[in-house]
This record gives C-alpha cells, structure tokens and sequence, in this order.
C-alpha cells in the first residue's frame, strides 16, 4: 500500500501543486481531479487527496462542515 501511494505521489505530485498553486491555493480535490481528467490523466478524488496530504496542501479558503451550536 505505501510503495502505491508513494508512486501516485511522485507521478502526480508536480502536477498537482502546479493546479494547486495556479489557482490561488483554492482548489480542493474536486477541482483539481476534474482539472486532471481535462488533461487526460485519469485519477480517483481519493488519490487526490492522499497526494495533498502528502504534500501538507491546504486551501486558503476551506470551508468549516459543522459548526458548533451554541448552548443556550
């Protein structure tokens, strides 16, 4: 499993940052697997993701899932 991992990062890690970086840091794994799909490279959104956590990538604008509520 990790030697797989470690290839997909270093077959796609370049053109993941580059994405990452060329688009002002906001792009989140969504984005950039559709982004890669539209250069022909075939990727899961799951392997996208473990590609930037490798890489320590974190979008500038990530949006909060739940919030806490506020006790009354």
């Amino acid at each position: 499993m990790q030697t797989r991992l470690k290839n997909k990062v270093l077959k796609y890690a370049q053109e993941i940052q580059s994405i990452f970086n060329r688009n002002y840091q906001s792009y989140g794994t969504r984005r950039i697997r559709k982004a890669l799909s539209n250069q022909g490279i075939i990727v899961s959104r799951r392997d996208v993701a473990k590609v930037i956590k490798a890489l320590s990538l974190k979008s500038k604008y990530t949006v909060i899932a739940y919030a806490k509520l506020k006790a009354r």
